[in-house]
């Protein structure tokens, strides 16, 4: 299928951004019926990348599984960011994509970093 596994295919990023974006949008929502929506289209997109032959079981299991932990870890940080003052956010959102930048200096990371730089400026203004 023109893959270059396992180089490219470790873990399914399909299945572990599908399940940390909607398993965020799920915890937000706090709804049995989104939440029940959610786990049927992390499945079935999972199950897309296993039916196309783009992934193995377990770059899926271990996508998924990688989402969880990041929401695991993210959403009891947002919620300490979020008690913190104007001028500690305003820090935050310049330091932190600058750091990112000194640790991952190729054009990929400087792009990433950017992108954060404007997205954090651009909500807190």
């Amino acid at each position: 299928m023109g893959s270059h596994y396992p180089y490219d295919s470790f873990p399914s990023g399909h299945a572990q951004g599908s399940a940390t974006l909607f398993g965020y949008l799920a915890y937000l929502i706090n709804r049995r019926s989104f939440w029940i929506f959610t786990i049927l289209l992390v499945f079935f997109i999972s199950l897309s990348r296993l039916y196309s032959v783009l992934h193995w079981p377990t770059d899926v299991i271990v996508g998924i599984t990688l989402a969880v932990i990041i929401l695991a870890v993210a959403i009891p940080i947002e919620k300490r960011i979020t008690k913190l003052s104007s001028k500690a956010h305003w820090l935050l959102a310049v330091t932190v994509p600058i750091i990112l930048m000194i640790i991952f200096p190729e054009e990929e990371g400087v792009k990433y970093a950017g992108f954060l730089l404007g997205a954090g400026i651009g909500f807190l203004l």
